[in-house]
């Protein structure tokens, strides 16, 4: 059974990140910019991130599972949600102590 083989006119286009988000340029940021307003060009020269929508598309076209921007801030805010709850049920205990002291005092 032969391999599969990304394609290679996507691979041209965009960068795989560490991570597995795809970064790109926008469409349409080439030539031609004169008749486009300052803030378009200024936007156009930004990279991009992929889509969740998308990515059913690229993951077909290359062969391999892929992550959203929005599976990656969801995952951060998850983190962050995470580490706030642990950090917050650590602190607990000694605030409980400080109030006994005070109480006792």
């Amino acid at each position: 059974m032969p391999k599969n083989k990304s394609h290679k006119g996507l691979l041209k286009r965009v960068k795989i990140t560490k991570s597995g988000k795809i970064k790109f340029k926008p469409p349409r940021s080439r030539h031609l910019k004169s008749n486009k307003t300052g803030l378009q060009v200024q936007s156009y020269r930004k990279s991009r991130h992929a889509r969740s929508g998308d990515m059913g598309a690229f993951e077909k076209l290359l062969f391999r599972g892929l992550r959203s921007q929005e599976q990656h801030e969801a995952d951060d805010a998850k983190v962050a949600a995470e580490t706030t709850a642990a950090t917050d049920t650590k602190a607990a205990p000694k605030t409980k102590a400080k109030r006994a002291a005070k109480a006792k005092a």
